[in-house]
């Protein structure tokens, strides 16, 4: 049984590690000890440690950079307009990065507006 089992599953991606043997011994109800060995299958990890995609920071600072140059042409700080502005460029920075289809990456986005009054800033 446990035989058949691995022959049909043998095109898997999966190793099978253990197959339950069936409760009952009788070809009778075929169907349900195929069902309860099925649900009983333990499959190895197939966990990927790695991404698919790496990360390319090139390609990203360039879309972010687009991003801000057109959102930014022509507006002078406000700090009442740059709060609002700064979670809608924000959301769209996410959405472009998340465009680029890279899997298995958390994003943080933050974006932060400072009035340059002659203060240096590191």
């Amino acid at each position: 049984y446990t035989q058949i089992l691995r022959e049909r599953l043998r095109e898997s991606i999966h190793d099978v590690q253990y197959v339950e043997p069936p409760f009952d011994d009788s070809i009778a109800d075929i169907g349900k000890e195929w069902k309860s060995a099925l649900a009983k299958l333990k499959f190895a990890n197939s966990y990927r440690m790695e991404p698919l995609k790496k990360f390319q920071a090139h390609s990203v600072e360039t879309k972010v950079q687009q991003i801000l140059t057109e959102s930014l042409k022509d507006v002078k700080y406000d700090d009442k307009v740059f709060s609002h502005l700064s979670l809608e460029l924000a959301d769209r920075i996410l959405l472009a990065v998340k465009e680029f289809g890279y899997h298995r990456y958390k994003f943080i986005i933050k974006v932060l507006f400072i009035q340059k009054t002659g203060q240096a800033i590191n």
